[in-house]
Protein backbone atom coordinates (compact mmCIF):
# COMPACT_ATOMS: atom_id res chain seq x y z
CA UNK A 1 0.00 0.00 0.00
CA UNK A 2 2.76 2.45 0.88
CA UNK A 3 4.59 1.53 -2.29
CA UNK A 4 1.62 2.73 -4.34
CA UNK A 5 1.63 6.03 -2.49
CA UNK A 6 5.35 6.46 -3.13
CA UNK A 7 4.79 5.82 -6.83
CA UNK A 8 2.32 8.69 -6.98
CA UNK A 9 4.91 11.42 -6.72
CA UNK A 10 3.56 14.57 -8.28
CA UNK A 11 5.67 15.90 -11.08
CA UNK A 12 4.85 19.60 -11.31
CA UNK A 13 6.35 19.86 -14.78
CA UNK A 14 3.64 17.70 -16.38
CA UNK A 15 0.65 19.55 -14.86
CA UNK A 16 -0.84 22.33 -16.93
CA UNK A 17 -1.06 25.82 -15.54
CA UNK A 18 -2.22 29.06 -17.07
CA UNK A 19 1.19 29.76 -18.61
CA UNK A 20 1.59 26.59 -20.66
CA UNK A 21 -1.92 25.83 -21.95
CA UNK A 22 -3.46 27.05 -25.17
CA UNK A 23 -6.10 29.76 -25.35
CA UNK A 24 -8.83 27.28 -26.28
CA UNK A 25 -8.41 25.41 -22.97
CA UNK A 26 -8.65 28.67 -21.02
CA UNK A 27 -11.76 29.66 -23.02
CA UNK A 28 -13.43 26.28 -22.37
CA UNK A 29 -12.79 26.44 -18.63
CA UNK A 30 -13.98 30.04 -18.36
CA UNK A 31 -17.05 29.30 -20.47
CA UNK A 32 -17.93 26.32 -18.31
CA UNK A 33 -17.45 28.35 -15.13
CA UNK A 34 -19.59 31.21 -16.46
CA UNK A 35 -22.31 28.87 -17.67
CA UNK A 36 -22.40 27.10 -14.31
CA UNK A 37 -22.62 30.43 -12.50
CA UNK A 38 -25.44 31.64 -14.75
CA UNK A 39 -27.36 28.39 -14.43
CA UNK A 40 -26.92 28.47 -10.67
CA UNK A 41 -28.27 32.00 -10.47
CA UNK A 42 -31.34 30.98 -12.52
CA UNK A 43 -32.00 28.03 -10.24
CA UNK A 44 -31.55 30.24 -7.18
CA UNK A 45 -33.94 32.87 -8.57
CA UNK A 46 -36.59 30.26 -9.42
CA UNK A 47 -36.39 28.79 -5.92
CA UNK A 48 -36.55 32.29 -4.39
CA UNK A 49 -39.59 33.29 -6.47
CA UNK A 50 -41.36 30.01 -5.70
CA UNK A 51 -40.76 30.56 -1.98
CA UNK A 52 -41.95 34.16 -2.24
CA UNK A 53 -45.11 33.05 -4.06
CA UNK A 54 -45.73 30.32 -1.48
CA UNK A 55 -45.52 32.91 1.30
CA UNK A 56 -47.45 35.72 -0.42
CA UNK A 57 -50.34 33.84 -2.09
CA UNK A 58 -52.27 33.29 1.17
CA UNK A 59 -51.93 37.00 1.94
CA UNK A 60 -53.27 38.04 -1.46
CA UNK A 61 -56.04 35.44 -1.24
CA UNK A 62 -57.27 36.89 2.06
CA UNK A 63 -57.01 40.41 0.64
CA UNK A 64 -59.07 39.34 -2.39
CA UNK A 65 -61.75 37.86 -0.14
CA UNK A 66 -61.82 41.12 1.86
CA UNK A 67 -62.20 43.21 -1.29
CA UNK A 68 -64.96 40.93 -2.59
CA UNK A 69 -66.76 41.19 0.73
CA UNK A 70 -66.47 44.98 0.77
CA UNK A 71 -67.69 45.27 -2.82
CA UNK A 72 -70.74 43.13 -2.00
CA UNK A 73 -71.46 45.35 1.01
CA UNK A 74 -71.21 48.44 -1.19
CA UNK A 75 -73.61 46.92 -3.71
CA UNK A 76 -76.12 46.13 -0.95
CA UNK A 77 -75.83 49.65 0.44
CA UNK A 78 -76.38 51.23 -2.96
CA UNK A 79 -79.50 49.09 -3.52
CA UNK A 80 -80.86 50.14 -0.14
CA UNK A 81 -80.20 53.82 -0.85
CA UNK A 82 -81.98 53.57 -4.22
CA UNK A 83 -84.99 51.87 -2.61
CA UNK A 84 -85.26 54.55 0.10
CA UNK A 85 -85.09 57.38 -2.42
CA UNK A 86 -87.93 55.92 -4.50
Amino acid sequence: MFKKLKDRNINLEIHDNIYNVNNWAIFKKNFLAGFARGLGSWVFNIIFLALLAYISIPFFDSAKRLIDHLSKDLENNSVQIKEKSN
